[in-house]
């Protein structure tokens, strides 16, 4: 996959981030320029900050005196869906585990001529995909390898030398951004409850500002110049987050291209067509492959009630943001791992799988509102992580259902196109996605009525 929208060229193919930023052949960063030069400090504090993240990610498991307050990937672990003790008790279990599968990891990278960077403590390479490395994928990727294990399997690295100073280049138009005040508004907004994202973990004066948000804004500015079709949309910033907290910001980039490129593909453009396609081959999944849960659904959804909302409101977040907010975050970066290494269907296997789980208790509810309530909240307290990738591959999807569920959709896509004309405001897409979501479900019904 090669993007050309700003090919490299003999300047900016090679540059190297002073490069970039010089005023003349030979100068280093002129301290004239203020913008550069902050943009050029705060992408040196957001690289030593990288470095602190890494060392806990691999450290902290097991340093803990008294309570636990955050994980290792910065989150705080209080949550209203689980107690601290249940995530303690579990940590005390789940720890351990992750200690033996690094130890396997590093075992089998030795045996398939890979191995460990003395300096780096991450692979020098992963080996080509096979049904073992496979194996290794689904029960987990060492945390603090994350990173470089996404961004090879989805074949970050060809991309990104085949764009070389295509970031570089974006930097330094990011006053171009159209979608500057919609994007200064999310930051804040972006994983709060993250000690990484917060000023609380700046040691400097209370003038500065947060490196992981300074990053976080110029990835997603950056991204919105290059990919004129998405522009910006809410929930790219929770997923170009979490990619941050993994990778570097050139990194993150080109992995949220591929991202929406290849795994969510139309999900955040304009006219939503995407996020129409998997919701709409999210109920043909239902009906085909858990018939009681899609009777159940039908049964609750059949009021007119515009006050109710529609199953799809439930499920939008979960293609959005790739289930983020949707699943606890050691759960959602499990999937995460298998998504990155697997086909995009993948994510239709795990959404399968949520609601497989949540099967013994939709079947005991008897209002709509008891209905939605669990769809919305049960998922993150699927905290025990083995059980669940199990269960996301006990029924699985073959890839004529993923194409047949998918290619029907195109027919439905001609009923929804009074949404494609609407303007690209940010807040204007939000409601395109109350007024597909509105009908939807209606369609569906009078499909299978029909049968």
């Amino acid at each position: 996959m090669t993007h050309q929208r700003y090919p490299s060229t003999a300047t900016t193919g090679a540059c190297t981030l002073l490069d970039i930023y010089a005023e003349s052949e030979g100068e280093s960063l002129s301290a004239n320029n203020n913008d550069n030069d902050n943009i050029f400090n705060s992408r040196i504090q957001f690289n030593d900050l990288k470095r602190k993240i890494s060392h806990n990610m691999k450290h902290n498991g097991n340093n803990r005196e008294g309570p636990l307050t955050h994980d290792i990937y910065g989150f705080n672990i209080l949550s209203q869906y689980i107690s601290i003790q249940d995530y303690q008790s579990w940590w005390n279990d789940y720890y351990p585990y992750l200690k033996r599968r690094k130890r396997k990891w590093i075992k089998f990278l030795n045996k398939c001529g890979c191995f460990i960077d003395d300096k780096t403590h991450l692979p020098n390479s992963f080996p080509l995909k096979f049904d073992e490395l496979k194996k290794f994928i689904r029960k987990g990727i060492p945390p603090e390898w994350r990173g470089k294990a996404w961004f090879h399997f989805v074949n970050g690295d060809e991309l990104m030398n085949n764009n070389k100073g295509v970031y570089e280049n974006l930097i330094l138009k990011l006053n171009q951004c159209k979608y500057i005040d919609a994007i200064e508004k999310d930051l804040n907004r972006t994983f709060p409850d993250n000690i990484y994202f917060t000023n609380n973990n700046n040691n400097n004066n209370n003038n500065s500002t947060n490196p992981m948000l300074d990053a976080l804004s110029r990835v997603l500015k950056a991204f919105s110049i290059y990919n004129t079709k998405i522009g910006y949309c809410q929930s790219l910033n929770f997923i170009c987050g979490m990619l941050l907290i993994f990778m570097s910001e050139e990194e993150a980039f080109w992995m949220l291209t591929i991202i929406t490129d290849k795994y969510l593909p139309n999900v955040h453009s304009t006219d939503l067509s995407g996020l129409t396609t998997y919701q709409y081959s999210l109920l043909k999944c239902l009906h085909d492959r858990l018939p009681d849960v899609w009777k159940i659904i039908m049964n609750n959804n059949e009021s007119d009630n515009s006050n109710i909302p529609t199953l799809t409101f439930c499920t939008t977040n979960w293609f959005m943001s790739l289930f983020i907010g949707v699943l606890p975050i050691e759960s959602t970066l499990r999937v995460w791992d298998i998504i990155f290494y697997e086909h995009p269907k993948i994510i239709l296997q795990i959404s399968l799988g949520i609601f497989s789980m949540l099967e013994p208790e939709l079947k005991k509810c008897k209002l709509m509102t008891e209905l939605f309530q669990i769809i919305q909240n049960t998922p993150k307290r699927i905290i025990n992580v083995n059980l669940f990738i199990v269960e996301i591959f006990r029924n699985l999807i073959t890839q004529n259902e993923y194409n047949k569920w998918f290619n029907d959709n195109e027919r439905l896509l001609p009923e929804l196109n009074g949404i494609t004309n609407w303007s690209d405001d940010v807040n204007i897409r939000k409601l395109k996605t109350a007024y597909w979501n509105a009908g939807l479900n209606r369609r569906i019904k009078k499909i299978y009525t029909k049968k």
